[in-house]
C-alpha cells in the first residue's frame, strides 16, 4: 500500500467518487468534478492510501487556515473501503495527515468521529490526539434545524 497527496488533474481523482459513496450518496452523486473542485482547493491536501493496483482504498483531508489564535488545521473525510477495513489503511492514513500537518507548521490540528465509530476513535487516539472537552456545533443548510434552543 502506498499513500499520496493528490494534485489537481491526477487521474486518481475519479476513483475518489465511489469511496465517497460510502460516506454519502448524495457526494458520490456530484461526481468527479466535485472531488476534483476539493483537490483544487489551495488550502487543502486530499491524501489517498493505493493498494498495488493503483486503486485508491482510502482517502483523508486536511484543510489549512489561520486563525488569530494560531495556524489550524482540520482533518476531513477519512473512510477506508469496506474492502480494505481492518488493515490499517484508516491509521496509515491519519499518521500520514498528522505527519503533513506538522511539516506545514499547523499548531492545533482539530478533527472529530462520532463515539459510535469505534476504530475511527481509536484511530485518532493512537495518532496522539486527545478528546476535547468542547461542544462541536454545526449548522446544516440543506436541512431542518433537528435541536430546538432553549
Amino acid at each position: 500500500m502506498r499513500i499520496r497527496e493528490l494534485r489537481p488533474g491526477d487521474p486518481a481523482v475519479k476513483q475518489l467518487t465511489e469511496l465517497v459513496r460510502h460516506m454519502s450518496e448524495r457526494l458520490a452523486e456530484e461526481g468527479s468534478a466535485a472531488a476534483a473542485a476539493v483537490v483544487a482547493q489551495s488550502a487543502t491536501s486530499v491524501l489517498v492510501a493505493e493498494n498495488d493496483d493503483e486503486k485508491v482504498v482510502g482517502m483523508i483531508s486536511l484543510f489549512e487556515f489561520d486563525a488569530f489564535s494560531g495556524r489550524h488545521g482540520w482533518l476531513e473525510d477519512l473512510v477506508v473501503d469496506p474492502g480494505a477495513r481492518g488493515d490499517g489503511v484508516g491509521q496509515d492514513l491519519m499518521d500520514h495527515a498528522v505527519a503533513l500537518a506538522r511539516r506545514r507548521g499547523i499548531e492545533k490540528l482539530l478533527s472529530c468521529s462520532h463515539p459510535r465509530r469505534l476504530a475511527a476513535n481509536r484511530t485518532h487516539v493512537a495518532a496522539g490526539f486527545d478528546l476535547s472537552e468542547s461542544n462541536l456545533y454545526h449548522v446544516r443548510f440543506d436541512a431542518p434545524r433537528s435541536t430546538p434552543v432553549s
